[in-house]
């Protein structure tokens, strides 16, 4: 009794039937008549379900069975498998979990068929090829797919033809064992059919049993194939609710995600939210962003989650350059279209392609982030791990999706480059109000000269500088134009000006000045390639002579008012900051009563107007000459309405510095 309810627990029919014999037979010897009939009629039947002729006519000659009789158990057993089909008909319809479904299936024919082990094969809707559903053995355990042991031959045949096959042993039947899969894995009782819905084959039905020829019947393969056709309506309809489970599943991602993302303005934690929620809340294994950077012309600033460190390191440092038919992710920005690859074939991939040899992927969905029509970057999923498939179904999904992405990307690019130009201005700002400390505040008053000065910057911050020195009872004039503009134009300048206030009384002349600043701002100026052009000038207030070293600044203009002739003093020197290969001179020009000269940035002789022509240094010449006998105050304000006159409204782009001294 022991073994047969071991049988019983296992399902093991064919020991069940013999445990059920075996006691039948050793009741009969106790005496116990009544009992060992209804065992030996219990194994009989068994015998009869699996197909065990021999055992199930040893049986017969037990219980005494006739032909007449045996015609009544036919019917007794007929009746009780087709009970049995509609049994589990009326259960299996009940489930719409397809998983679950296909196993109860994979169960419910081995119980049915008495077959040693199952397979239920499904068609792909997007590849159209069969795909392994449920693999069960007479235990209901699980077959790994290593040790799959069917006849591919016969399933491809009966998923062509649509035509059920049965064989009683396929390695003696002529039409099949020539099959190497029959050869190879022994295999002897087979029967396979379609599982057809609407006249359309959806999947394929196998059943074998390696141990036992002529198991099964003609009346076996029609009764499967009608619990097939059954099944097949119980398989739509749970595909049916997988479908529509699915849709509103992904509206309320939408909805979800919609929530979410649209009240957040961080880029950063904008794109982390969506990739967290791509991955845990509708379910892929891996997902990725690349935003496009479109004056590098590059995809960049990517973010992957759902893999190793080490990977997602390598996607914040990709850069990849968009080409037209150039790698996959390229495809997508320039067209503006989805890419869905269902398998990727590693052999067949390209240099072009690395980015899927390195991800590893072997089926990918790409989709753009598009907003009013201009493309931001892209998204992209997969399922590395789990290899379900991905389909148009997605597609339609994460399009949706990326439209809701890209609008609140765009929002937070927008934010975030406002909180940068405020940034910046406030940088500005700050730097602005240093640099205008840098400047004097008045000008200096001097016995027998009068002096004034002006700077003008192009942007919020300039290059241009002006200051002047107390020096042994002697006046410093430094006019400077550092390159570049902005803020490192501006630090670069007061870089400069305090070099200059500590090297200034420690030199003997305006020459030395300025050799010594040039060797001392090298160390600073090379890292950032930035240089300076610099003019000092030393006036003796007392002789009245001027003496003027000058480092690539625009040539002073000297105006003599005896002879009223207006010219530029010789003296020039190269940029400082560059190289200390070479010294920088001096001159020295006396000063009469009415002389005026007038120092200046080149913003002023490289002001352009519309049709591209230069103020240029004949007009500045002009313009001293015309206003030397004003008052000193004016002059620089005079030569400045000179320059916007002549750029008629267009930008100046240059800082404009102008400093004037006249002798009185």
């Amino acid at each position: 009794m022991a073994s047969i309810n071991h049988h019983k627990k296992i399902e093991r029919k064919y020991n069940l039937a013999k445990s059920y014999y075996s006691f039948g037979i050793w009741l009969r010897e106790i005496a116990k008549a009544k009992e060992a009939q209804a065992a030996l009629q219990e194994a009989y039947s068994l015998f009869r379900d699996i197909g065990s002729e021999d055992y199930a006519n040893k049986v017969a000659d037990s219980l005494g069975i006739t032909e007449k009789t045996d015609t009544q158990i036919e019917r007794i057993l007929d009746k009780r498998k087709l009970t049995s089909i509609i049994s589990v008909t009326q259960r299996i319809s009940s489930i719409l979990d397809l998983d679950l479904l296909l196993e109860n299936i994979m169960d419910t024919i081995l119980e049915v068929t008495g077959a040693q082990r199952g397979y239920l094969l499904i068609v792909n809707r997007q590849t159209g090829e069969l795909e392994m559903k449920a693999a069960r053995n007479i235990d209901h355990a699980e077959i790994k797919s290593e040790k799959f042991q069917f006849s591919s031959n016969i399933i491809q045949n009966v998923f062509q033809n649509g035509e059920t096959i049965i064989t009683t042993d396929a390695e003696k039947d002529g039409e099949y064992s020539q099959y190497d899969s029959v050869i190879s894995f022994k295999l002897k009782s087979i029967v396979c059919v379609p599982i057809k819905y609407r006249d359309q084959i959806n999947g394929v039905c196998y059943v074998d049993n390696p141990l036992a020829s002529s198991l099964f019947t003609p009346d076996d393969a029609q009764l499967l194939s009608v619990f097939a056709s059954q099944a097949a309506i119980s398989i739509e309809n749970a595909r049916a609710y997988e479908t529509i489970t699915r849709k509103v599943n992904d509206l309320a991602s939408l909805h979800r995600i919609g929530g979410a993302i649209t009240s957040i303005l961080d880029l950063g934690k904008l794109i982390e939210t969506v990739l967290n929620i791509v991955v845990n809340d509708i379910g892929y294994d891996r997902a990725m962003i690349m935003l496009y950077d479109e004056e590098a012309n590059v995809l960049s600033r990517g973010r992957l989650i759902g893999d190793t460190p080490q990977m997602t390191k390598y996607v914040e440092n990709l850069q990849i350059q968009v080409q037209q038919n150039a790698d996959p992710l390229s495809q997508v920005l320039v067209s503006g279209k989805s890419l869905l690859v269902s398998h990727v074939d590693p052999s067949a991939t390209t240099a072009a392609d690395d980015i899927l040899t390195i991800w590893r992927s072997s089926s990918f969905l790409v989709v753009p982030l598009t907003a009013k029509t201009k493309v931001l970057g892209i998204l992209g999923v997969d399922n590395l791990r789990s290899k379900k498939n991905i389909n148009r179904s997605d597609e339609s999904l994460l399009d949706t999706l990326a439209g809701q992405i890209a609008v609140s990307i765009e929002n937070a690019r927008l934010v975030e480059e406002l909180s940068r130009r405020e940034r910046i201005r406030q940088e500005l700002e700050v730097a602005r109000t240093i640099q205008l400390g840098l400047l004097p505040q008045d000008s200096p008053v001097i016995d027998g000269f009068r002096i004034v000065g002006m700077s003008i910057p192009a942007d919020e911050v300039g290059g241009d500088f002006y200051n002047y020195f107390d020096v042994d009872e002697k006046l410093g004039i430094v006019v400077g134009d550092v390159s570049g503009k902005g803020i490192s134009a501006a630090m670069f300048m007061a870089v400069i000006s305090g070099v200059i206030d500590a090297e200034i009384r420690r030199s003997v002349s305006a020459s030395m000045l300025i050799d010594n600043i040039n060797r001392l701002i090298i160390p600073r100026a090379k890292p950032s390639k930035m240089s300076s052009a610099l003019l000092f000038a030393l006036l003796d207030k007392k002789s009245k002579r001027l003496v003027i070293s000058n480092a690539a600044m625009v040539n002073p203009v000297i105006y003599n008012r005896k002879t009223a002739d207006c010219r530029f003093a010789e003296i020039s020197g190269f940029p400082m900051g560059i190289t200390t290969m070479g010294r920088y001179r001096e001159i020295s020009v006396s000063l009469e009563i009415g002389d005026v000269v007038v120092f200046c940035s080149d913003g002023v002789v490289e002001a352009m107007n519309d049709r591209r022509e230069l103020f240029g240094f004949d007009r500045l010449l002009s313009s001293v000459s015309a206003f030397a006998e004003t008052r000193v105050d004016q002059l620089p304000a005079k030569i400045l309405g000179e320059v916007n006159e002549f750029v008629e409204g267009s930008i100046i782009k240059d800082d404009i510095t102008i400093v004037a001294l006249k002798s009185v």
